[in-house]
């Protein structure tokens, strides 16, 4: 799957975990800060997402882990 094929299918995804409440917090890990900007733009482009929150796998693990 190229990469603009995806930005649909994360929305698709971000919907069905946030269920009945629009604004549920959602976290989305990327792989890089660059490419959470690029991701948060297209999305906003795309008709965004509220409540989602675009983190690296560091920066997932150390919230994971409490620091």
């Amino acid at each position: 799957m190229a990469p603009a094929d995806s930005l649909p299918v994360l929305g698709r995804s971000v919907g069905r975990a946030q269920g009945d409440v629009p604004l549920a917090p959602v976290s989305v890990v990327v792989a890089t800060k660059a490419v959470g900007g690029t991701v948060r733009r297209r999305r906003g482009r795309d008709g965004g997402s509220a409540g989602v929150g675009l983190v690296t796998p560091a920066r997932r693990a150390a919230r994971v882990a409490g620091a």
